[in-house]
């Protein structure tokens, strides 16, 4: 069950791996980035508000599933707007949110495992709406 919980979030991004190339091209760049992040926004909520073993798990291989898409999508976007002088500094601070993003997530885990009751896990699973909520107010 442990190794399922780890790894379903990988699986859901190998199971968008044929989708999000077609995606990127046919729809765009920004609307792929929103059908992700909105698959994402509504993995989290259905994380966070999860009761059962089944539901954490469907949920975080529907955020392995949106991560795959908005993240194949992103960097393009990113190097088709930004001024050909800037690309590679800009798509360098986009790769180093992923870490930035990892190591917030650990210290709030951390921080938040003296909560009595199930929000000790809830309230890192809430958070991770927070990059998928601002980047579907400002893709437009």
């Amino acid at each position: 069950m442990l190794g399922l919980l780890n790894c379903i979030m990988s699986v859901g991004s190998l199971c968008a791996l044929p989708i999000v190339p077609y995606s990127a091209d046919i729809l765009g760049r920004r609307t792929s980035i929103v059908i992700g992040c909105s698959i994402m926004v509504l993995g989290v909520l259905l994380q966070t508000l999860g009761f059962v073993y089944g539901m954490f798990v469907a949920a975080r291989f529907f955020i392995g599933f949106g991560v795959a898409i908005a993240h194949g999508s992103s960097p393009l976007l990113i190097t088709e707007l930004v001024h050909p002088q800037h690309r590679a500094i800009y798509t360098t601070i986009y790769n180093t949110t992923w870490y930035i993003g990892s190591f917030v997530a650990a210290w709030l885990t951390f921080g938040t495992q003296h909560i009595k009751g199930s929000w000790a896990w809830r309230a890192p699973s809430l958070v991770q709406v927070f990059p998928s909520a601002l980047q579907l107010i400002f893709i437009w």
